[in-house]
């Protein structure tokens, strides 16, 4: 699945955590969660326009979208 969506919010788990880096991205439908494991994550800032290709999970009753490679996003701006 592809969306594309204003970087509303930006987390990374600490050091040595198993946990996903999480973007949420926000459009006039709701926010989605785009989670990832890469080692080096999307160069992204609040505010800015992403498209995410990615594969459609729930995870504790909520839809997110996994992020499997990064040539799969691109930062609009």
């Amino acid at each position: 699945m592809q969306v594309c969506g204003r970087v509303s919010r930006i987390w990374s788990p600490p050091a040595g955590s198993k946990a996903p880096h999480r973007i949420v991205l926000t459009d006039q439908s709701g926010s989605l969660d785009v989670v990832h494991w890469l080692p080096n994550p999307p160069a992204a800032d609040i505010g800015d326009v992403m498209e995410v290709k990615g594969q459609v999970q729930v995870y504790n009753d909520q839809v997110q979208l996994k992020l499997l490679n990064p040539e799969n996003v691109s930062i609009l701006k």
